[in-house]
């Protein structure tokens, strides 16, 4: 009896032994993903496989597998359970809401808590001046997504705040096809909220998104921006290579990034400060402006009824034609970008939750040349700043 009990003891050790082996390759490997992370060259970005992790973690809440096991499996198990997750993932995910019709453009808001909540009027004015601004833009199957952050560190008046705040742009929202409300369950800031955001367009709407538009929910776009013809111009110039006479020749990255600015910048790059030759591109309107423009009226003739009671002294009413300024500087400010060039170099960061604007504008005063950067200028700002931190009373229009 006391031979056999001893036999059974050595074989539960050595099971033991054996789970905490799993264990520790399990841990070893979940601190080298998080270490790793994207890789920071730009050629080997790779997609984020949104499906097959929404499908690893269904079948593993739903079957009860867990990661030990998985470890565990030989080669032959690990194709079968890969095509459990393909099989899960046809089922699970397709069923999602409703694509919209091949749109070519989405629009990113992001939110985070401000004083005003769980008042969302501030947020409004940002999502009607998208929808009425940007001239040109389908507003039957563009997809615009809402990001609302989550606080930094607990704050239990703040949370509360911006609960109903939550609540309150659902009960605006959720009926509207358009619009896709991203809440984040921890704090991910400006980078870390894009990001998941790019990774849903990434799988959801398979290569038709080729621009996009990231907002700020504080800054309003008060002037007619020609959407159209911005998207053609970016159109026009992508790529091109450039000959000299003393045989040398430069690659112009065309235009992948477009700043709207909402006050002139003293801080003049080496581009911006002379925006003449080829460091000037004139924007050529599009027809759908030019209608619009006969039948809208000046867009900054509402200022009187300015709920926020920002100064709007330094804005001339009449606009002159708008083009585009080289420049050396990234803002995380509303602007206009190629999806695909966002996504790499978001992907690039590592560090999810900062402003993409250090490391970017990092990137820009090293490689200015190579990022195709541009500030969207004529004699009216395309945007007004609401100051959604010190703000403290939204004041509703008459």
């Amino acid at each position: 009896m006391r031979l056999k009990s001893k036999e059974s003891t050595t074989m539960m050790m050595s099971k033991s032994s054996n789970n905490i082996k799993i264990l520790l390759v399990v841990c070893c490997w979940s601190t080298i993903i998080l270490i790793i992370g994207p890789q920071r060259n730009l050629s080997e970005v790779k997609n984020y496989d949104v499906p097959a992790y929404t499908a690893a973690s269904n079948l593993l809440y739903n079957n009860s597998i867990s990661w030990l096991s998985l470890l565990a499996t030989n080669t032959s198990s690990q194709q079968q359970l890969k095509s459990q997750l393909q099989s899960q993932n046809h089922h699970t995910t397709k069923q999602s809401k409703p694509k919209l019709d091949s749109p070519n453009t989405a629009v990113i808001i992001s939110s985070s808590w401000i004083p005003t909540h769980p008042s969302t009027d501030m947020i409004d004015t940002v999502l009607k001046s998208v929808r009425n601004k940007l001239i040109g833009l389908d507003l039957e199957t563009t997809p615009i997504f809402i990001t609302v952050d989550a606080l930094p560190s607990p704050d239990g008046s703040k949370i509360k705040m911006i609960d109903m705040y939550i609540t309150n742009l659902y009960s605006s929202y959720l009926l509207d096809p358009q619009i896709h409300l991203i809440v984040n369950q921890e704090h991910h800031h400006i980078g870390g909220s894009v990001w998941k955001v790019l990774q849903q367009i990434k799988y959801h709407y398979s290569g038709s998104i080729k621009y996009l538009y990231y907002v700020q929910h504080d800054f309003e776009f008060i002037q007619q921006i020609d959407h159209q013809a911005l998207v053609e111009t970016m159109n026009r110039n992508h790529n091109s290579v450039h000959h000299h006479e003393d045989n040398n020749t430069d690659i112009d990255a065309g235009v992948n990034y477009i700043l709207f600015q909402y006050k002139y910048d003293r801080k003049q790059d080496k581009y911006s400060s002379s925006c003449d030759g080829r460091n000037k591109i004139d924007i050529i309107p599009s027809t759908s402006s030019s209608s619009s423009a006969s039948t809208t009226s000046s867009p900054l003739l509402s200022l009187s009824s300015n709920k926020y009671n920002i100064s709007s002294n330094l804005l001339p009413m009449d606009a002159s034609p708008a083009h585009l300024c080289r420049s050396c500087k990234y803002s995380d400010n509303n602007h206009l970008v190629e999806f695909d060039w966002y996504y790499k170099h978001i992907a690039s960061m590592i560090m999810y939750k900062r402003p993409p604007e250090g490391p970017m504008q990092f990137k820009a005063q090293n490689s200015c040349d190579e990022l195709g950067m541009y500030i969207y200028k004529s004699n009216v700002y395309a945007l007004r700043h609401l100051d959604g931190r010190g703000t403290t009373t939204v004041i509703k229009p008459e």
